[in-house]
């Protein structure tokens, strides 16, 4: 299969390159396996580190500098939310629904319906487009955040005589040593840190919206088979027509069974961006309403909405295109069938009827207004925590 064609190319390179790849890696040696090992678990344990610093920083300034402890709540907001979602994308459910994912994948441009493979292809492109969109956009949201640090870092060094004041980097962070004297260090390890934020946040995205967009293809290549299911090559006579409506069936079951995995592992990722997104989207537009950074946390802010936004569309898609399944057995020759055909269509049909959906935890499902709706809630929380102050 050619990489082009690949709905997964694009994920899998990010996830590799981020050490998050827990599947065999192609043609590896033992020696290249343990190294990843090593290398995927360095990488994580030094972004990780990035939470304790902010957690610190937070409890020194949020008595006598709120300001800045907003600025680090929404820092740590969003990267320990990153931290829970990397867990969940290297957990044995996942490695289990990317691996069955990536058999099916090679199974389609088996087939010889030019069809079935331009609906696949339709969905590569438009998946690769997503994907790499969002990775473009976080490595320039987190360049930008280095550019603004080193820049005020810069004109401090050479406007400020005073060298006892500390000087500015990108995020407030704790520190283990005084930062004027190792500010070089600090600042290097502040640029490692936002470039692994990019591609962390870059991966975790691309495996929740290529895992649901591969999910919105199977359903449409469904529907196509089932239209026209008494019309390929194999289905010449009644019986074999019969047979074929069957084995699509049994297609149909294991989609829902490979959903009900998904929607197992995801309704955690959606909790967790449900729960939190709100209150990261507060913490940013207190900035914003405050005059910090307003150029900075409006792309921020954007961002965040973006990914939501992109997450609950995709979602919404897998609950319209399951509901459409029936419309696509109306829509074919059933009429011509025998019987026992009928009753078969009849049947699944009913199953149809039932869309199925990703849900958010128990807060229901993953619906197009989802992002809506956690904007309106933080505004709540912002009107609540400025108590009519005209913040």
């Amino acid at each position: 299969m050619s990489a082009e064609r690949e709905l997964f190319k694009t994920t899998k390179l990010l996830m590799v390159f981020s050490g998050l790849w827990r599947l065999e890696l192609s043609n590896s040696r033992r020696f290249v396996r343990s190294a990843y090992k090593i290398y995927s678990l360095s990488l994580q344990v030094f972004f990780n580190s990035v939470i304790i610093s902010f957690v610190l920083e937070f409890c020194r300034l949020v008595s006598n500098d709120i300001n800045t402890a907003i600025k680090i709540l929404s820092r740590l907001i969003y990267v320990a939310l990153l931290t829970m979602k990397l867990t969940l994308c290297q957990s044995k459910s996942m490695r289990k629904l990317l691996s069955i994912a990536l058999q099916d994948e090679s199974d389609i441009y088996r087939q010889h319906d030019s069809e079935i493979r331009r609906i696949y292809t339709k969905h590569v492109k438009y998946c690769n487009k997503i994907t790499t969109a969002i990775t473009i956009c976080s490595f320039v949201l987190d360049i930008y955040l280095t550019e603004i640090g080193i820049e005020k870092s810069y004109k401090f060094s050479h406007n400020t005589a005073n060298s006892s004041l500390e000087r500015p980097l990108p995020s407030p962070l704790w520190y283990p040593f005084d930062r004027n004297k190792f500010h070089v260090c600090a600042l290097t390890y502040q640029i490692i840190e936002t470039f692994l934020t990019a591609i962390y946040s870059g991966s975790v995205q691309g495996v929740s919206n290529t895992v649901t967009i591969f999910f919105r293809a199977q359903l449409q290549i469904l529907q196509h088979q089932l239209r026209h299911f008494d019309r390929f090559e194999f289905a010449q006579s009644d019986g074999e027509i019969g047979n074929h409506l069957r084995i699509l069936v049994q297609k149909h079951q294991d989609l829902i069974k490979w959903f009900d995995q998904l929607n197992q592992l995801f309704k955690k990722i959606l909790l967790l961006e449900y729960s939190v997104s709100s209150m990261l989207m507060a913490a940013v537009l207190i900035q914003i309403f405050q005059g910090e950074d307003v150029m900075f946390n409006g792309i921020y802010f954007c961002f965040i909405f973006g990914q939501l936004t992109i997450l609950s569309w995709n979602a919404n898609e897998i609950k319209i295109q399951s509901s459409e399944l029936s419309q696509s057995l109306y829509e074919s020759r059933w009429f011509e069938c025998r019987q026992a055909e009928k009753m078969v269509i009849r049947i699944m049909m009913m199953r149809c009827q039932k869309p199925l959906t990703l849900t958010i935890g128990s807060f229901g499902a993953m619906t197009a207004d989802v992002a809506l709706s956690r904007i309106k809630l933080a505004y709540s929380y912002v009107s609540l925590v400025s108590g009519g102050s005209g913040v």
